[in-house]
């Protein structure tokens, strides 16, 4: 039989030059996004027409879509590929693969306890965060002592959490999500709750079985055991710790800062604290997109828990509200959106731009996507198998036209980059972008909704954009994006292969270099 890679391990034991050759994907966007909707129909049925607790704890959970929609996909590729005569190559890392195929099923996790070292590691975290990032003033102090409230920081802390804090002279305590499970108390009491889950988790898996038979799958006995331990091994820990918050938590939060908004775990404790003590939750954007790229589950997924959403900036408040308003489901829809208006780019900018301009572009920096086993909810060809055989014939590319290339490894992915793109690239590099910006003389974006973009405009720097056909930008972020870069159009064609216009690319690499257009930046970055 002829091996086939559904994940990048599997391309690493085939080989890259032979898999570039023969890659294809049998199941399209198209295909893909209206299961996606299918699915999420079924999801948010579910979450209407229950109690409010278990509609808190369904949508700390809506990264469930991206789980039901994987195991779907998954089932759909390994059904097709099979009656081609091809035999799967994968990694048991890639969960989807190695759980189905080896019928084992996802039990539901335990009650989660950090280790003494993790305790330890979060302790000194802590501390530092506490020293090094708190506005200690005379104001500052004076308003924590006056108002006594108590004002937590909970998940990542980045330039626009500090900026809020230090614009609303805050004294915060700084905790992971980690540190949070080990304030709350070891009772192990059942709830008449867990059965309502039990329940519901039964009939939306009987619902989600419906859907497989609609595009073709057979649901048997260890498809419904599985999409059951996989909605057990989210919900249950959601209500595990929501419920210890509202029965048995004592220390009152007043303020919830919150980064990773969209964090399971982060959001059921959101929703345990605003039940328990009417805490407010101020939720954080991940930093630097400007709402330019928001799906139809942007509401529901992050400001459903969070009564106010900040942003970098103010003049890209409208694109999330756009965002808000075009919500699938009416969560979410009422949460206010604001900025404190930020110098961090202009900062940045002015750093960058004493760099001098190179006089040609002779050395490209390709970013890399995350070579993940996702493919993602709302975004044309937004998955790594499509995404890596695009960037391999892009460095070739580039290599043929002869620039010397530099691989930017997605940071939370160097595993799964090590060993592939070394013989395409002349370097390859997995330091932060931030660190590597002045390391080429021109930048390569096959996806722009990545944080590294956004810093990527506040250099001098010439930047290269693939617009992959029917991707959707927000209000008018196309057009400005449009003046700062040099746009090559894209296309899937029937095979799953993403196309580039090598004409249009050719000429952006060859074109001259000069001060970059500031239209984006004064549009959406600064205030």
């Amino acid at each position: 039989m002829k091996d086939f890679a559904v994940d990048v391990f599997g391309v690493k034991k085939i080989g890259a030059n032979r898999w570039r050759k023969e890659f294809f994907w049998p199941v399209t966007d198209d295909e893909y996004f209206a299961l996606v909707r299918e699915i999420s129909r079924v999801f948010f049925d579910q979450v209407r027409n229950t109690s409010q607790t278990l509609q808190d704890i369904m949508l700390s959970n809506v990264a469930l879509l991206q789980q039901y929609s994987m195991i779907m996909h998954t089932l759909l590729v390994i059904t097709r590929i099979r009656e081609m005569g091809y035999d799967l190559v994968f990694d048991d890392r890639s969960r989807y693969y190695s759980d189905i195929l080896a019928q084992r099923n996802a039990e539901p996790a335990g009650q989660v306890r950090p280790s003494f070292s993790q305790r330890f590691r979060n302790n000194l975290k802590h501390m530092i965060k506490l020293l090094g990032r708190n506005h200690f003033s005379c104001g500052s102090i004076v308003k924590k002592v006056m108002t006594e409230k108590r004002v937590v920081s909970l998940g990542s802390f980045g330039h626009l959490k500090g900026e809020y804090c230090r614009r609303n002279k805050l004294i915060v305590s700084h905790m992971s999500s980690i540190d949070f499970l080990r304030l709350l108390p070891s009772t192990a009491q059942r709830h008449a709750k867990v059965e309502e889950i039990e329940e519901r988790t039964d009939c939306l898996v009987e619902r989600l079985l419906e859907v497989s038979r609609g595009i073709g799958l057979f649901s048997d006995e260890f498809l419904e055991r599985y999409l059951k331990g996989v909605s057990a091994q989210m919900l249950y820990i959601s209500y595990w710790v929501y419920w210890k918050i509202i029965r048995d938590f004592a220390r009152k939060i007043d303020l919830l800062l919150l980064g990773e908004v969209a964090k399971p775990l982060n959001k059921a404790i959101s929703f345990g604290l605003k039940n328990r003590f009417g805490t407010r939750i101020v939720g954080f954007e991940h930093g630097n997109t400007f709402g330019c790229h928001l799906s139809p589950f942007f509401a529901a997924n992050e400001l459903s828990h969070c009564d106010e959403y900040v942003v970098s900036t103010k003049k890209s408040i409208r694109n999330y509200v756009e965002a808000q308003k075009e919500s699938i489901c009416p969560y979410g829809i009422e949460t206010q959106i604001s900025s404190t208006g930020t110098d961090f780019y202009r900062i940045l900018a002015s750093k960058n731009h004493q760099c001098p301009l190179p006089r040609k572009i002779e050395t490209v920096m390709l970013i890399g996507f995350p070579m993940n086993q996702y493919r993602y909810l709302g975004f044309p060809g937004h998955f790594s198998m499509m995404h890596l055989h695009l960037e391999l014939r892009l460095l070739d590319f580039m290599n043929r036209m002869g620039f010397r290339t530099v691989y930017k490894v997605h940071p939370d992915r160097k595993k799964e980059a090590e060993g592939i793109f070394e013989e395409f690239s002349g370097s390859v590099t997995s330091e932060p972008f931030e660190n590597v910006v002045h390391l080429c003389d021109a930048y390569l974006f096959a996806h722009t909704d990545t944080s590294a973009f956004g810093i990527a405009v506040c250099t001098n720097r010439p930047i290269i954009v693939i617009e992959i056909e029917g991707k959707i930008w927000r209000g008018n972020s196309f057009e400005l994006v449009s003046k700062r870069c040099r746009i090559v159009q894209a296309w899937i064609d029937k095979w799953g292969r993403v196309i580039f216009d090598e004409k249009c690319l050719k000429e952006a690499l060859r074109e001259e270099v000069e001060e970059p257009n500031q239209e984006y930046f004064q549009g959406l970055m600064i205030d």
